[in-house]
């Protein structure tokens, strides 16, 4: 399906009044390296309403696209992003690995790898709220280039006091075998954090029986620290898809979230956010 054909395909999906302004990309992206931002940036404060922009982005046969965000700032609700989102489809075969918003600046990894020299960004907005939007350069890499195994494993430029990101080595694709990596952030005194799961694949049920915990698994667990320096699971152990794909967090003056994995046959692995909310204005109820 070529690019015009997609984008008409996605405008009848989501039956959306649609603004195509001349900062829509109105052909694919065929150079090996180059740059794309959404409609107005840097000319303008924010985006517009009801904008729906899609960027493809094929490089030539036997490189892999490699995407990094200079910046992220598109508001909505996560982890859903009903409104405002960047949705990332990677691969000739247009596999989404997510749509991703924030309540304020996103920040992404320092590299998110397609599955082959293709990879697709689709922007969309709506009526209700407006930031900045994103800017992003790509490059590509032969396909036999071996990857880096501790990307993005410890990286504290995806963190911050009150929100923040953090990917497993390499998603979206497998993550290496024997990997261990540790996120750590603080979160604001007298604000209730949510921990949210925009994407999980790992290892089945039948590999992470909590009363086996012997059994070697790939896993992530939470670990918190409260005000008192007392120190405890806040989610012991995951290593299949979690039955509730957001966990809230209380009374943290430290949360720390590890990952480990240990067999061969392994995954494209989680991205997770964070977010902090008033106490007055947090729904328990809502997702985020």
């Amino acid at each position: 399906m070529d690019g015009e054909r997609l984008l008409l395909s996605l405008l009848c999906l989501l039956s959306l009044p649609v603004v195509v302004s001349g900062g829509c990309p109105t052909s694919p992206f065929t150079d090996s390296n180059g740059y794309i931002e959404s409609p107005g940036f840097n000319t303008a404060q924010s985006y517009d309403d009801n904008v729906l922009c899609m960027y493809r982005i094929v490089v030539p046969a036997n490189r892999r696209v490699i995407l990094e965000f200079k910046k992220l700032s598109i508001l909505g609700t996560m982890p859903n992003c009903e409104g405002d989102s960047l949705e990332i489809l990677v691969g000739c075969n247009n596999a989404s690995i997510g749509k991703f918003c924030s309540c304020s600046d996103l920040t992404m990894p320092n590299k998110i790898y397609s599955l082959d020299n293709c990879m697709t960004l689709i922007f969309k907005s709506d009526e209700s709220k407006r930031a900045e939007g994103f800017e992003a350069e790509y490059t590509s890499i032969d396909n036999s280039t071996e990857l880096d195994p501790n990307s993005n494993c410890s990286s504290t430029k995806l963190l911050g006091s009150s929100n923040g990101t953090f990917f497993t080595p390499n998603w979206p694709l497998t993550y290496p075998p024997d990997a261990a990596c540790s996120w750590t952030f603080s979160p604001p005194e007298e604000k209730i954090v949510r921990l949210f799961f925009m994407s999980f694949e790992m290892e089945g049920k039948h590999e992470c029986d909590a009363n086996r915990p012997s059994v070697t698994a790939d896993e992530i667990r939470i670990n918190g620290t409260n005000s008192t320096g007392g120190k405890g699971d806040i989610v012991p152990r995951i290593c299949a898809k979690p039955d509730t794909l957001y966990y809230t967090i209380k009374q943290m003056r430290a949360v720390t979230v590890r990952f480990s994995s240990n067999r061969r046959d392994e995954s494209s692995g989680a991205i997770a956010g964070y977010a902090s909310y008033k106490k007055d204005t947090f729904n328990s109820s809502s997702p985020g």
